[in-house]
């Protein structure tokens, strides 16, 4: 009966480990974090230490209207640039 208690107990924090490790590299915008999770707290840590995935990122602030393009060079600035810092460009 003692078994099955610590069956259940590990396999919560497996589940939990695999979630926080999953919310860990979506927010890098990276897949496949519940698999880090499977290794426990070092896969929590390699989670935390792994890049972002910068194409993602640009996407994402891009939809979320944080940045903007700048139509004359294409460069990436801040939604509420009226100069592009890069090219000059006069925002209207």
């Amino acid at each position: 009966m003692e078994d099955a208690g610590v069956f259940i107990i590990q396999l919560i924090v497996v589940v939990a480990m695999c979630v926080w490790a999953q919310s860990i590299m979506e927010k890098k915008g990276r897949k496949y974090g519940w698999l880090l999770g499977l290794l426990g707290l070092i896969g929590i840590i390699i989670a935390a230490v792994i890049p972002a995935n910068a194409e993602v990122q640009l996407a994402q602030e891009l939809g979320n209207g944080v940045s903007k393009r700048c139509p004359d060079c294409a460069e990436i600035i801040k939604k509420e640039a009226k100069v592009c810092k890069h090219c000059g460009y006069q925002f209207p």
